[in-house]
C-alpha cells in the first residue's frame, strides 16, 4: 500500500497544471512528495506542512537539507523542523541560516540540532537586527561574553526579546528596590526569564518577596524571585496547603522559603514525604527543619535514607556516637567526604555500611536505635 501511494505521488508530481494565464504552478502533491521522501514528515504531517509551502523546484530545499546534516541534524530532527516551519525550507542556506547556526555555535550551545527542531522560531530572527545587538547588551551588563553566552543557554529567550524595552526597565526596578548590581547580574546569569516577564507581574513579585522578609540585598534574593516567578499563584497556593497540612503555619513556610527559596519548586509529593520523615523517622522538631530546608531538596532515596541507614548502623554497633542523631549536616556534606568519613572509615568493623550506602539496607527509624 505505501509503495502504491508514493508511485501515485511520483505521478502526480510531474503534472503541471495549466491555467488560463502564461504562468504554471507544481502540483501540491509534488511538495507532498518532498516533505514525505526527503524531509521524513509522515503523509499526515506532510499534507499539513504543504498547506504553508508551495515547491516550484527543490533546488533551495535540498541545500537546506544538506546544510542541516553538516551541522548534525538527524532525521528526526529535519522532519520536527520541516513540520514546525516548513518555510524554512525557501530559506537562503548561505546568507541566512549558515550565519545563525555559526552564531549559535559561537554561543557554546552543544546540542543545536535539538535546539532547533524544538524552537525553529529562533531561526527567523534577524542575527544583525535582533541577536547580536542582545548578546552586546548582555556583554556590556555582565563583563563577558563567556558570561553572556552562559545567560543565553540558560534561556534562549534572551536572544530574541527586546532587551532594551524588557530587561533594562527590570534592572532600573531592582536598583529602586536597593537590589545591588552583584545580586541583578546574578539573577541576569541564573534565572533571566523572569526578567522578560510584564513589569506590573515583576514589581508586584519584588513586593511579595520583601513582605516574606528577604532582603533585597542579599544574594538568596535572585533565587527566591526566579523561584516565585515560575509558580503560578494557583500553585504557589497548593504547595502552601500542602505544607500546611503537614501542621506548618505561614509563616513556617515563608521563613523556609527565604532560608532555601527551592524548598517550593519541588513536587508536592516529595514535600510530604521529605517533611513525614524527616520530622517522622529523625524526630526533627520543625524549628530544626525550618532552619535547614535545603534537606527538603535532597533526594530520600538515593541520600538521605542510604546515609541515614549508615549511621544507624553505626550507632547499634556502638563504633560511632551521634549525641543528637542524624543533623542536617550530615545529608548535606558532600557525597566523597561522608563516603570517607563514615563508610570506608568504618568498613572494616561494621562490613553492611558498603550495602547500607547502595540503598540495600532498610532504614526503620534512628531515635529508637538510640534510646
Amino acid at each position: 500500500m505505501q509503495t502504491l501511494i508514493v508511485q501515485t505521488l511520483k505521478r502526480k508530481a510531474t503534472t503541471i497544471i495549466k491555467t488560463s494565464s502564461v504562468s504554471t504552478s507544481i502540483d501540491p502533491s509534488f511538495t507532498i512528495y518532498f516533505l514525505i521522501n526527503s524531509c521524513g514528515l509522515s503523509r499526515s504531517a506532510a499534507i499539513a506542512a504543504s498547506s504553508k509551502l508551495h515547491l516550484k523546484t527543490t533546488k533551495t530545499p535540498h541545500s537546506v537539507l544538506s546544510l542541516l546534516r553538516s551541522y548534525n541534524f538527524s532525521k528526526s530532527h529535519v522532519s520536527s523542523l520541516v513540520s514546525r516551519r516548513p518555510k524554512l525550507l525557501l530559506s537562503s542556506p548561505s546568507s541566512t541560516l549558515k550565519p545563525k547556526l555559526d552564531f549559535f555555535l559561537s554561543l557554546g550551545i552543544s546540542d543545536i540540532p535539538s535546539l532547533i527542531s524544538s524552537s525553529p522560531s529562533l531561526l527567523l530572527w534577524s542575527l544583525p537586527n535582533r541577536m547580536l545587538p542582545n548578546l552586546n547588551l548582555l556583554q556590556s551588563l555582565l563583563g563577558s561574553r563567556s558570561a553572556a553566552a552562559a545567560a543565553i543557554n540558560k534561556s534562549h529567550s534572551l536572544l530574541t526579546a527586546d532587551l532594551r524595552k524588557l530587561l533594562l526597565p527590570k534592572v532600573d526596578t531592582l536598583q529602586q528596590n536597593n537590589v545591588p548590581m552583584p545580586v541583578i547580574l546574578k539573577l541576569i546569569s541564573m534565572d533571566p526569564r523572569c526578567l522578560l516577564e510584564s513589569s506590573t507581574l515583576f514589581s508586584d513579585s519584588i513586593t511579595t518577596l520583601k513582605s516574606f522578609g528577604i532582603n533585597p540585598q542579599s544574594p538568596i534574593f535572585a533565587h527566591a524571585l526566579g523561584v516565585f516567578d515560575k509558580l503560578s499563584e494557583r500553585v504557589w497556593q497548593r504547595k502552601l496547603e500542602t505544607y500546611r497540612s503537614l501542621g506548618w503555619s505561614k509563616e513556617d513556610v515563608f521563613a523556609a522559603f527565604a532560608k532555601h527559596p527551592y524548598c517550593m519548586s519541588v513536587s508536592d509529593e516529595k514535600i510530604t514525604s521529605h517533611v513525614e520523615f524527616l520530622e517522622g523517622k529523625l524526630g526533627w522538631e520543625r524549628s530544626y527543619l525550618m532552619a535547614n530546608p535545603v534537606v527538603i531538596s535532597l533526594s530520600l532515596e538515593k541520600r538521605i535514607v542510604p546515609r541515614c541507614a549508615v549511621l544507624a548502623l553505626l550507632v547499634s554497633n556502638k563504633v560511632f556516637k551521634l549525641k543528637n542523631g542524624v543533623r542536617a549536616r550530615h545529608l548535606m556534606m558532600g557525597q566523597q567526604r561522608f563516603l570517607d568519613k563514615f563508610v570506608s572509615r568504618f568498613q572494616s568493623d561494621v562490613p553492611e555500611v558498603v550495602d547500607a550506602i547502595q540503598g540495600k539496607v532498610e532504614f526503620t527509624g534512628f531515635r529508637e536505635i538510640q534510646n
